[in-house]
């Protein structure tokens, strides 16, 4: 092999070491950027709510005092919680340096009672203006993680007024299984009437909302959304400051009932039952038993027996039936808090 022969074959081995080390490299860098997309959790990520009975609370003091502070897990600001915004553009207080004023910008705010830098009493809310138009919203997500139906929710917040305004502003509180959701709750809504000037309100205002929304059935494992929206009347200048405070959440849930069970089928009759697992977030039950028709889609109310006890397991009682027919059946357990369903069965007579 001649000298030149042996420089070609060199310069050949050290170009392969070459593309092999920038390969690796480039296969690294495309790992590391799959982690960083599968590992980074996304910011404000829903409230996963685990326990009936057991208020999840929050009074947005740990925002701190930022112009640009990050809202609490699972709060948003926006029409719709899908493309909300995840940070507030202004902070502003109700004395000293950085208070608000009569000519204070529109904006996402986050309000505090007191001075802006060193308060530790915070709220969310909106102040508009022609460049920063009403309506606006508040979104709250939460799952289901109960391990159980949610039939109930008790809620209860804080209006809080931090400058007043000569438009009027009406605040409106909404819930659904969307995330823009639109089914109104009277009792959650507010309005501020129209005042003599635009002056700062020191300390705030407040004004608490408590209710109950019932006859709810949020599946385990399912989202649900909560909406406070702000609109000024005809308008968004001269606007009122106006957050949202001390919120506080607690679900309750029916009894929990299972494995329905079809026995001892003849032309005229069958042995129904089911299994009372637990009795949900009431201390007891009512009346447990079964309920049946002749499409599926059963409900409580669908030729319903009471079987007699008020205790959780397994029961069966006879129901009375037509011959030749198709059956579809459920158990049924009823509480304080509301009626909880078992899975749906069937059979022929």
């Amino acid at each position: 092999m001649n000298n030149f022969t042996k420089i070609k074959l060199l310069s050949k081995k050290s170009c392969n070491t070459c593309f092999k080390k920038l390969n690796n490299s480039v296969k690294l860098f495309s790992v590391l950027l799959l982690s960083f997309f599968i590992y980074v959790k996304p910011a404000n990520a829903q409230i996963s709510i685990t326990t009936v009975g057991t208020a999840y609370t929050q009074n947005f003091d740990a925002m701190g005092s930022g112009a640009t502070a990050t809202l609490p897990t699972g709060f948003k600001l926006g029409p719709d919680w899908t493309t909300g915004r995840t940070v507030t553009k202004a902070a502003a207080g109700t004395s000293g340096t950085g208070a608000l004023s009569s000519t204070s910008s529109g904006s996402d705010y986050n309000f505090a009672n007191g001075v802006t830098a060193t308060s530790t009493d915070r709220a969310i809310g909106f102040l508009n203006s022609g460049s920063w138009a009403s309506p606006d919203s508040i979104i709250l997500k939460i799952t289901n993680n109960t391990g159980g139906t949610i039939s109930t929710i008790n809620i209860s917040f804080d209006y809080e007024q931090y400058r007043s305004g000569t438009r009027q502003y009406d605040w409106t509180f909404f819930h659904g299984a969307t995330s823009a959701p639109s089914t109104l709750v009277t009792d959650g809504g507010q309005s501020f009437a129209s005042g003599a000037n635009n002056n700062v309100i020191n300390p705030p205002t407040t004004t608490t909302k408590s209710f109950v929304i019932s006859g709810l059935s949020i599946a385990n494992g399912t989202d649900y959304y909560f909406r406070w929206i702000s609109t000024g009347l005809a308008g968004s200048t001269n606007s009122q400051a106006i957050g949202i405070d001390n919120f506080s959440l607690t679900v309750s849930a029916p009894p929990t009932i299972t494995t329905p069970t079809v026995s001892s089928i003849t032309n005229t009759s069958a042995l129904l039952g089911a299994n009372v697992t637990s009795f949900g977030s009431a201390p007891s039950i009512t009346e447990r038993g079964t309920v049946f028709k002749t499409t599926r889609g059963v409900t409580a109310t669908d030729n319903a027996l009471a079987e007699g006890n008020t205790t959780t397991g397994a029961f069966t009682q006879t129901r009375s039936l037509s011959p030749e027919t198709h059956y579809y059946f459920k158990g049924y357990a009823t509480s304080s808090v509301g009626t909880g369903l078992s899975a749906e069965g069937d059979f022929f007579t």
